[in-house]
């Protein structure tokens, strides 16, 4: 299986060990989506190690809940991510999730970039240095 849709969101694996989750609409992202988000990574990156790309698909969403587990210690569940990258359109969005990431430190590498063509070398380096 290489690709899941949801309600809110499309789950694509783009090469081995990335995978895309773009937003399909305008929403706040509640805990079971994020709960949801977490299980389907795990299916499509079969347990192994992986890299997320959040493309936020110029959709208003606010990730509350996405924000509270970057922050949050690794676990069981998050063990094998390896690098995170969010792919945000709009200037101020970009500086919110900047300002994010720069005060909360997430432990795992995390970044923001403008087109997923720039976060792909993020991520497959991300994953070589897992």
């Amino acid at each position: 299986m290489h690709k899941i849709t949801t309600s809110f969101a499309e789950f694509s694996l783009v090469e081995p060990g990335i995978i895309c989750i773009k937003m399909l609409n305008s929403f706040e992202l509640a805990a079971e989506q994020a709960q949801e988000i977490l299980d389907h990574t795990t299916t499509l990156s079969e347990g192994k190690q992986h890299a997320l790309l959040y493309d936020f698909n110029n959709q208003n969403v606010l990730i509350t809940q996405i924000a509270k587990q970057m922050a949050q210690p690794r676990v069981a569940a998050n063990s094998n991510l390896c690098g995170r990258a969010l792919i945000v359109y709009n200037l101020s969005n970009k500086l919110e999730t900047n300002n994010f990431i720069n005060t909360h430190k997430p432990l795992t590498p995390t970044k923001v970039f403008s087109t997923v063509k720039e976060a792909i070398p993020f991520l497959r380096e991300c994953l070589n240095k897992c």
